[in-house]
């Protein structure tokens, strides 16, 4: 892979958090933080995102929800990477493509240069609007029809499946 840039959803694509969805719909978040040991990093994200990080591959976050929560999540599962945006860094939520240009614009990469994952078809269809490659996540959905149906660029149905990507 000849990326400079990997951009990752967080929620059902990194980190399998739909132990803390019911909370979050809530907002009942001093719950939500104190349940984050009942979220799951998918199976060799870690060692993925290490890949990237040796590579010298930038690693981006980009998710919808909340900033400190998606910190706290991250730390966690000790999920290293070089810039996050939240809930509350865009004006414009997925799939607008604001997040990604941002991200773009904040490493000076070329969106030829970048890579999107993620597990809706909001983080492909933003993707497709900065006009960046995307990948579809199959492993955090119960129905991907809509995933698929947005036409990324790539699907793939198990989270080891990443690494092997971009090797």
């Amino acid at each position: 892979m000849d990326k400079e840039l990997v951009i990752f959803d967080l929620d059902q694509t990194l980190v399998d958090t739909s132990a803390l969805e019911a909370l979050r719909r809530q907002r009942l978040w001093s719950n939500v933080y104190r349940d984050i040991p009942k979220t799951i990093c998918y199976e060799s994200l870690k060692e993925s995102i290490s890949f990237l990080r040796n590579k010298n591959i930038k690693v981006a976050i980009f998710t919808s929800s909340p900033k400190a929560y998606a910190q706290k999540v991250l730390a966690y599962h000790a999920l290293e990477y070089d810039l996050l945006l939240g809930y509350h860094d865009v004006k414009n939520r997925k799939p607008s493509a604001e997040g990604f240009l941002k991200i773009l614009d904040y490493f000076s990469i070329k969106p030829e240069r970048a890579i999107s994952f993620g597990d809706q078809h909001t983080d492909i269809l933003a993707s497709k609007k900065a006009d960046i490659d995307s990948v579809a996540c199959l492993w955090g959905n119960v129905d991907n029809n809509a995933l698929i149906d947005s036409k990324p660029d790539i699907i793939l149905d198990k989270s080891y499946d990443i690494k092997k990507l971009i090797e």
